[in-house]
């Protein structure tokens, strides 16, 4: 694993705590003065069924990064943005194979990203990924389910991308020791 991969991880990791801290403080519910105790089940499901409505100061935006439009649900929001990061890190995993070096990765990386996201592609595997794990009764274990995913399909781009470097790398090795023993031969030094 990559250090992007690690630290985005552990973003994941406090972000999914965080979650879990919040489900655990709001887990009772008073309702017309009386306390209604909600399973955690029920509680996740209310709290990610929840639709976001974003500003209008940030709809351009969204629109361009992530391909959603004046609301969300929360559950899909967060499946979308880990699709986001998927998509961003399998371009700049990409983009390392070729020749080019530095910032213009990391730029070809957001530009390709962003068109996945203009095109509505970031949005589709977003749910995808989260109607494939439709099998699990609640909408946190789904979200668990999709984050786990996107983090074992970070590893395995990471690990074929790095597989395919190293035999680049090798290839070209093999490449100069062939061109500087045709010179040897052709000069007989």
């Amino acid at each position: 694993m990559g250090k992007e991969e690690i630290i985005l991880f552990a973003f994941i990791v406090i972000m999914l705590a965080a979650f879990i801290y919040v489900l655990y403080v709001f887990s009772n519910q008073e309702i017309v003065g009386q306390e209604v105790p909600l399973t955690f089940k029920e509680k996740s499901n209310e709290v990610l069924s929840l639709n976001i409505e974003i500003p209008t100061v940030f709809r351009i935006p969204a629109r361009i990064f992530f391909g959603i439009g004046g609301s969300v649900l929360l559950q899909d929001f967060a499946v979308i943005i880990a699709s986001f990061i998927l998509f961003f890190l399998f371009f700049l995993d990409a983009l390392e194979l070729t020749s080019m070096k530095g910032w213009l990765i990391g730029l070809l990386s957001v530009v390709s990203t962003v068109l996945a996201g203009l095109i509505g592609l970031i949005k589709i595997v977003g749910l995808f990924f989260f109607r494939v794990f439709g099998f699990l009764d609640n909408s946190f274990y789904q979200i668990i389910a999709v984050f786990v995913l996107v983090v074992v399909l970070m590893w395995f781009f990471s690990l074929v991308f790095g597989r395919i470097k190293k035999k680049i790398v090798e290839g070209k090795e093999i490449k100069r020791e062939t061109e500087v023993g045709k010179i040897r031969e052709e000069y007989k030094l």
